[in-house]
């Protein structure tokens, strides 16, 4: 390296720039591990272990890996999924019980009618119970604080 390209990298202001680029790199979301974290940094227990917001920064971080031009979405969705996580049975379990409620979730609203109507109840009855269900159960998400 000649000695005057030696002598720009003392110069403080070129420094100072490359030292400001590097920090807006590292702030971007995609490196950072808490970035799908929806509550508050306050109750983390990462958060609350360190002595400044500095060194917990830090470490959430991670450093940025070369990414391929073509696919940096793909290199994002990498570094961000965890493959091990599918061979948890723990996880494996709350996968099974998540798909299998959301299925079960639909029942009632699809046949709600029809069972009604069958137990004896009028058309216009029975299409109200969908709106009372509908409303009980705004209500209720409301209450609980879903």
């Amino acid at each position: 390296m000649p000695s005057s390209e030696l002598n720009q990298l003392n110069d403080p202001s070129i420094c100072q720039a490359i030292v400001n680029e590097l920090q807006r790199e590292m702030s971007r979301p995609a490196y950072k591990k808490d970035l799908f974290l929806s509550g508050s940094l306050i109750h983390l227990n990462e958060f609350l272990s360190t002595t400044d917001v500095a060194s917990y920064i830090r470490s959430v971080t991670m450093p940025a890996e070369e990414m391929h031009i073509r696919r940096p979405i793909w290199s994002m969705i990498k570094n961000v999924l965890d493959i091990e996580l599918l061979k948890s049975p723990t996880f494996i379990l709350l996968s099974i019980s998540s798909v299998l409620s959301m299925i079960g979730y639909c029942v009632p609203y699809q046949f709600l009618k029809d069972n009604a109507q069958q137990l004896g109840a009028s058309e216009s009855s029975a299409s109200y119970l969908l709106a009372y269900l509908g409303g009980s159960n705004t209500v209720g998400r409301i209450f609980t604080g879903m």
